[in-house]
């Protein structure tokens, strides 16, 4: 089946790049893409369950960042309240 994609001018680039790069052809990649969207929407992800991996575990010390975030900005606005 046949199915016409319009890409603005840097993203056509960017996949012309990328196909000859991993010697594979645009459409190849599109179909890739296109599966992976279907699998991850299909298995009924969340975004979080998408990232969880991934969230608030490399600029911050916290590795709970993402679900304590009000403790520890509550926890850093006292300390700043402290006097010096």
């Amino acid at each position: 089946m046949t199915t016409s994609v319009r890409l603005d001018t840097d993203l056509a680039r960017e996949l012309e790049i990328l196909a000859r790069r991993e010697g594979s052809t645009k459409s190849a990649l599109i179909v890739e893409g296109v599966r992976r969207i279907l699998e991850e929407r299909s298995a009924g992800l969340s975004p979080w369950e998408l990232g969880k991996d991934l969230f608030g575990r490399h600029a911050s010390p916290h590795k709970d960042l993402a679900r304590n975030s009000k403790r520890y900005f509550k926890e850093k606005m006292l300390a700043k309240a402290q006097p010096h």
